[in-house]
């Protein structure tokens, strides 16, 4: 999970490791940006599965579909990383989720007329 989130702030500066509050040892880890979550990252090695699961929050939009993607899981996406090629994907997709929605609000804000 500390790859996912070093890798996105190598890319965008401005992302950074969310703060997690729990009484106990948090489940999952978070990066956030632009004073919102981006993405909750939760490990997952159940049902034989192993890997990250990545869901990245409804407050961005999702700028395309990914091989990695979750079937039938509810949100704006969710992602499973397994290894170091789908960490590559995963890390692309959430750097595009963040600047497709900053291109989308930067569209939508009036422009100022002198």
């Amino acid at each position: 999970m500390e790859a996912l989130i070093q890798g996105v702030r190598a890319q965008e500066p401005t992302a950074r490791r969310g703060v997690v509050r729990s009484q106990r040892p948090a489940p999952y880890r978070r990066i956030d940006c632009d004073g919102r979550v981006l993405a909750y990252l939760r490990p997952r090695c159940h049902r034989g599965t192993r890997g990250v699961r990545i869901d990245l929050s409804g407050l961005w939009v999702r700028p395309c579909n990914s091989r990695l993607e979750i079937p039938g899981k509810s949100g704006s996406a969710s992602l499973l990383v397994r290894g170091p090629d789908d960490l590559v994907e995963a890390i692309a997709f959430l750097v595009a989720a963040l600047r497709h929605t900053r291109r989308l609000l930067e569209m939508e804000r009036p422009r100022a007329v002198c």
